[in-house]
């Protein structure tokens, strides 16, 4: 792909991409191209830019999740397939947003493209969630608490908040034509609750990949 000229190293984010793309049989494409980002014109640089489905990466917060999710989108749309976009939104994007987006890719393979955010990010996933998740054998240990923009929620076929404790800071009031789940939050709890709480979102999400099935 021709990158342009620059001075700094686009190897780790080619490299990204390259994981992102291997996942796929038939061939992607995905743009890349040099570009002046504000950060990088500080310095004088050039940062990447990565384009795919109308979304745009810089290398600065380039995120693997979002670049699968976005080519998936776009093969679904242009295999024909009627494949749904799903959004589930929370607070922090660090428990039950988080395990809704993994288990919804997972048993609506085909169906769904399921992702996550929120409105007050955490600085991670929640660790005791991680471990739950890994008990149902889904890895979720590299995903990251994802921003809500608009072009996530315009984008998506159907939102759904997972319930909020605090009401001025709860992003259903933000989005329009949302179902809520009103679940209870595992935060600060221990992972037998934990775990409960998963075993619901799971309920859940196989009750809705088979209603979008049908």
């Amino acid at each position: 792909m021709p990158l342009g000229s620059c001075v700094c190293n686009f190897a780790p984010l080619m490299e990204k991409v390259g994981r992102v793309t291997s996942n796929f049989k038939d061939s992607v494409e995905v743009q890349m191209k040099s570009t002046k980002s504000p950060e990088a014109s500080k310095h004088g640089v050039q940062d990447m830019c990565v384009v795919v489905d109308g979304v745009v990466k810089l290398s600065s917060n380039f995120d693997e999740k979002e670049l699968e999710d976005a080519i998936l989108r776009r093969k679904s749309l242009h295999e024909g397939r009627n494949m749904k976009n799903i959004l589930f939104v929370c607070v922090e994007n660090a428990s039950r947003s988080q395990m809704a987006e993994a288990f919804a890719n997972q048993y609506g393979k085909g169906k769904v493209v399921a992702s996550s955010a929120g409105v007050m990010l955490a600085d991670s996933v929640n660790p005791l969630v991680v471990e739950a998740m890994r008990e149902k054998g889904i890895d979720i240990s590299t995903n990251k608490p994802k921003l809500l923009t608009t072009a996530m929620a315009e984008g998506a076929d159907k939102i759904i908040t997972m319930g909020c404790s605090v009401e001025t800071i709860c992003p259903a009031s933000l989005l329009k034509n949302v179902i809520d789940w009103d679940l209870e939050d595992p935060k600060g709890k221990p992972i037998e609750k934990v775990r409960q709480i998963r075993d619901e979102i799971e309920k859940r999400v196989l009750e809705l990949t088979s209603e979008l099935g049908e």
